[in-house]
């Protein structure tokens, strides 16, 4: 599954492309929010515009991420949330989780670190 990464301090911002997230294909990505989150990232926002499904295992990947970054004292936003995965975090009652977001990407600041993956 590709993604880009951007950090900009505690912030971090995840923009998932491709219309669905299924199987392992996300396994690349959590590890490396892992990774920021024990480097002081506080304030995460998975970028889902486009995506159109997230099968059970990504769902998982999102509650797992959430998980840690409120242990660390931090947040998780998702973003750009299509019809059909608003529905499916409704469904699953994980909406109420995370802040959710639906309008366009907010600007970065200059300096911010890109990772593609």
């Amino acid at each position: 599954m590709p993604y880009f990464l951007q950090r900009n301090g505690a912030s971090v911002v995840v923009t998932v492309t491709g219309e669905s997230v299924v199987g392992s294909a996300h396994r690349g990505m959590k590890d490396r929010l892992l990774e920021v989150i024990a480097e002081d990232a506080r304030h995460i926002t998975i970028r889902l515009h486009g995506v159109e499904y997230l099968d059970s295992d990504a769902l998982g990947m999102l509650v797992s991420i959430r998980k840690r970054a409120r242990e660390a004292g931090g947040s998780v936003t998702l973003e750009g949330l299509t019809t059909g995965v608003h529905t499916l975090l409704d469904v699953t009652k994980l909406a109420s989780l995370f802040t959710l977001i639906d309008c366009e990407p907010s600007a970065w600041h200059r300096g911010a670190l890109t990772e593609a993956t």
